[in-house]
């Protein structure tokens, strides 16, 4: 089984991300922003899964790097050289 370093937390987040679109269903105010809320936290997810799965040794140790530089709007100083700027 991939994964457990982190007590699969991503599921944990992913569960979070899927009760704010279900409180949109049920009425939830401000729907559109609720909607932009649950769509990072399944980002955020997916990205907490790739980190657990490297920590766990399932995948490479920095296969999570360009989800995470993604996610947070920077690109760490190393992708860059990698890139060549």
């Amino acid at each position: 089984m991939s994964g457990g370093s982190m007590d699969y937390a991503y599921a944990k987040v992913s569960t979070v991300a899927e009760d704010v679109e279900r409180s949109i269903e049920q009425g939830g105010n401000h729907p559109g922003l609720r909607h932009l809320v649950a769509e990072h936290l399944h980002r955020c997810a997916d990205l907490l899964r790739q980190i657990e799965w490297a920590d766990s040794g399932d995948t490479g140790p920095d296969d999570w790097k360009a989800a995470a530089e993604d996610l947070v709007g920077v690109q760490t100083e190393s992708a860059s050289r990698e890139a060549g700027g």
